[in-house]
């Protein structure tokens, strides 16, 4: 009897001890390699909609992020760098997927030490091009230079027939648009952008025709390019969505001033006095609109609305009239019922040199996606993830996942709260490397 209660013993010891062994190894720290980058104590929004991660560590070998978590979770050695987050919450670099004029370094540059690690341009001479290849201002590090080179269009077409930019690469038949992509893509194109827009101050310019439209999108499939696609005019958006482009950049908000589109006087009259305008203004000024939106979103298309450079000071305003106030509540709507049919919102602010905007953080433009139903963590994915997307780079930038790229910036308080919470940056890592530090 002793006997068995003695075995009976030892069985136990050895059981506990076997849990007790198992729970180490499951409690095992994970170890960071020596000489990595290790930012700790933020709480981490990866970009990608999930919830942030608490006392959160990132680790970055080289250009990439090597580990993400908790750091309850990993083992720091002496050689590692470590950067303190201060508390602060720690995100991918920001993406403005819709600027003009920053093929300069020194206006990345200031991009960058405001938080946004790329910027996208959507539209510049070709000759400028190779200029978006420089990465550095003097010594200093600057945004990443994404870059659609000179805009598609029709001969004789806009932007340049009013702009005399040198911005247009006009195309007059299929065969010639499937060149101009080959060549583009030759020279560097991140993607390409399209010019669907005929009229200006009462003027009818020549436009790219479908078929033409429709090679372009053709060839740059092939190549796995995306096509981006300046569209203001709603009559215009079904072209866009049949021919297949990617990303449908600005508000569709006009209606041709002649022709069978253009509106009817009484019925913006209504549109004014009615008590619900929004209403007024999807049933009967566009009645077709709401299905064309959902179409784009079924398809997977892109909206880049550029709302705070056309719209920031009227959003701003104290005091706004009664048609200010209803064509702000109706581009707000725009955006938020093409979000609520699934769409994908991306972040651009439209930024030209010479106009009342600054290089920096977006924070116009994430306060009135905001205003548009999106929450603060969908703003931040569309400033992030979904702009990486517009842009052409998914798979590189945008998110903070093992095996991105390490743009990451942190910044001081959080952004869930209060996005003016963005303009606080603290650190800015591009590639691995700290380019900027306010601390």
């Amino acid at each position: 009897m002793k006997i068995r209660v003695v075995k009976a013993l030892i069985c136990l010891v050895v059981l506990l001890s076997a849990y007790g062994c198992s729970e180490q190894r499951v409690q095992e720290k994970i170890s960071i390699p020596p000489g990595s980058l290790v930012i700790t104590n933020g709480t981490i929004i990866d970009g990608t909609g999930a919830s942030p991660i608490q006392d959160g560590i990132i680790v970055i070998q080289d250009d990439q992020i090597k580990f993400i978590g908790q750091n309850q979770d990993f083992s720091i050695p002496p050689e590692a760098e470590v950067v303190d987050a201060l508390g602060g919450t720690i995100m991918p670099g920001i993406i403005d997927a819709h600027v003009h004029s920053t093929s300069d370094p020194a206006v990345r540059r200031d991009f960058l030490t405001a938080g946004v690690t790329a910027v996208c341009d959507l539209g510049s001479p070709l000759v400028d091009m190779r200029q978006f290849e420089q990465e550095t201002f003097g010594q200093d590090l600057v945004a990443r230079g994404l870059k659609a080179g000179p805009i598609l269009t029709a001969p004789g077409g806009l932007p340049d027939a009013v702009l005399h930019a040198n911005l247009n690469y006009e195309v007059a038949s299929p065969d010639e648009a499937r060149e101009a992509v080959e060549e583009l893509l030759d020279w560097g194109a991140d993607f390409l952008k399209v010019y669907l827009h005929q009229e200006n101050e009462g003027f009818v310019y020549p436009m790219l025709r479908e078929d033409e439209l429709s090679a372009i999108v053709e060839e740059a499939h092939e190549r796995e390019t995306l096509v981006r696609t300046h569209v203001t005019y709603i009559s215009l958006l079904d072209m866009a969505i049949s021919t297949g482009v990617d990303v449908i950049d600005h508000i569709p908000i006009h209606a041709p001033q002649s022709g069978p589109d253009r509106l009817d006087e009484a019925k913006l009259i209504g549109l004014l006095e009615s008590e619900d305008p929004v209403q007024v203004f999807f049933e009967d000024l566009f009645p077709r609109y709401e299905a064309q939106l959902e179409k784009m979103a079924d398809a997977g298309i892109v909206m880049v609305p550029t709302l705070d450079r056309p719209f920031g000071k009227l959003f701003q305003a104290p005091n706004p009239s009664q048609e200010e106030k209803i064509t702000l509540d109706i581009i707000l709507a725009i955006v938020q019922r093409f979000y609520d049919f699934g769409g994908i919102v991306g972040l651009g602010t439209d930024f030209n040199i010479g106009t009342n905007m600054n290089a920096g953080m977006p924070i116009g433009e994430m306060e009135m996606l905001h205003a548009a139903g999106l929450t603060r963590l969908e703003v931040i994915e569309a400033a992030t993830r979904h702009s990486a997307y517009a842009c052409g780079h998914e798979d590189q930038l945008g998110t903070i996942e093992p095996g991105k790229v390490a743009d990451v910036i942190t910044v001081d308080g959080d952004p869930l709260e209060d996005l003016q919470v963005m303009s606080r940056v603290i650190l800015v890592i591009k590639g691995g490397k700290i380019a900027h530090s306010d601390r």
